[in-house]
């Protein structure tokens, strides 16, 4: 099991706010430039990326965090056991 937070466009916060739920339409794609400039500063935060272009991965404390870069959202993802996190 893991921790997950995902990162969506402006617009979706938006549609939540108005009661539709998250996965009942479609989301607007990021802006290209801020997934570059976004991929740019995990580089610059020691992330490396995986086999695919699109994750990238780093160890905190022995503890992996990985991010998945999609067009219109960004995920994170940190393991956890029960109710503490287990890295």
């Amino acid at each position: 099991m893991s921790y997950e937070i995902y990162i969506f466009h402006s617009s979706v916060k938006d549609k939540i706010d108005s009661g539709i739920k998250l996965d009942a339409f479609e989301h607007c794609p990021i802006e290209t430039s801020e997934i570059s400039l976004f991929i740019e500063r995990l580089h610059h935060y020691g992330y490396k990326q995986g086999q695919n272009s699109n994750e990238f991965f780093k160890n905190i404390d022995d503890c992996p965090i990985q991010v998945h870069i999609f067009n219109s959202e960004i995920s994170f993802s940190v393991p956890y056991q029960g109710s503490v996190i287990s890295c």
